[in-house]
């Protein structure tokens, strides 16, 4: 269940936000969560008004009060594919990108830093194995992506792809997906949500060059990731420049919400969405209770 059980009795509701009992925050804060990647994109795009994401939900995953877990179909497909792609990115442009074990790093190579952590999905090593930006050698980002629009459906971990009775995805729109990656003239446009995820890591690394390799799955892909051959499949490679002055501001703007929000124990404002997303769950954990 999202909500976390053993916490949310330490979560205080006011009118328009809510706020940690101060001996929760005392005794926890060092155990709460960093600003990643994600979370990173989505308050940016919050607090840009581009696209609505709850800031609140977010607090709340770092508090410890909510979490989501992926389905594993993401964790399988990602497992298998990856690294082949991986592989093939280090063949085309010579560079050997070191694969993190995200379990023995505990998900986080920023452990220095204490508000943003993550893994980029592959860093540039020279001959001895050690990390190496020099020359401005690129952060590797993967990104795999559906062909096809599939059908989703709402668990108590959130979203979760629907499969028929083989096993397959649910296909409801072929080929709308990859559609969304390109432009009018037939050009690759990278989403802004994975521009802010790719430029986070930049950030963080203070070098200002990345590179996207996308790859456009089928649903056959989804039951039988390991069969996966990147020879019969599009993939695409694309660089992605920051401004680092620019992009700075943008950070400096989490680490800000992050002081604010998080160390004071304090939550954003909730939006109407919020209060009944809230109410919604905490009546959900009622009734796994009884």
């Amino acid at each position: 269940m999202p909500i976390v059980k053993d916490n949310i009795s330490w979560l205080i509701r006011e009118e328009n936000h809510c706020r940690l009992d101060q001996r929760y925050l005392s005794k926890d804060i060092g155990k709460f969560k960093k600003i990643t990647a994600t979370r990173f994109a989505n308050l940016i795009l919050f607090h840009s008004h581009v696209k609505h994401h709850s800031e609140f939900k977010i607090w709340m995953e770092i508090v410890n009060m909510y979490r989501e877990t992926p389905a594993p179909i993401f964790n399988k497909v990602g497992n298998a594919i990856e690294p082949i792609i991986r592989f093939d990115a280090c063949e085309r442009f010579q560079i050997k990108w070191i694969e993190w074990d995200v379990k023995k790093i505990r998900y986080d190579v920023f452990k220095a830093d204490p508000i943003f952590s993550g893994v980029p999905d592959g860093e540039p090593t020279n001959a001895n194995g050690e990390i190496d930006y020099s020359n401005n050698k690129p952060i590797l980002e993967i990104k795999t992506t559906s062909i096809d629009m599939l059908q989703y459906e709402s668990t108590a971990n959130g979203l979760s792809m629907m499969l028929d009775e083989d096993g397959y995805p649910i296909v409801v729109e072929p080929g709308k997906k990859r559609n969304e990656w390109f432009d009018s003239n037939g050009k690759i446009a990278i989403p802004l949500q994975y521009k802010l995820q790719l430029g986070f890591y930049l950030n963080l690394r203070k070098i200002n060059a990345g590179i996207y390799a996308i790859a456009f799955l089928n649903p056959t892909d989804y039951k039988y990731p390991h069969l996966f051959k990147i020879e019969e499949h599009e993939v695409r490679y694309v660089w992605l420049f920051i401004d680092t002055k620019e992009f700075q501001k943008l950070m400096d703007i989490a680490k800000s919400w992050f002081f604010k929000h998080v160390k004071s124990g304090i939550s954003p404002v909730m939006t109407e969405e919020d209060k009944i997303w809230l109410s919604h769950e905490m009546k959900k954990m009622a009734w796994v209770n009884e």
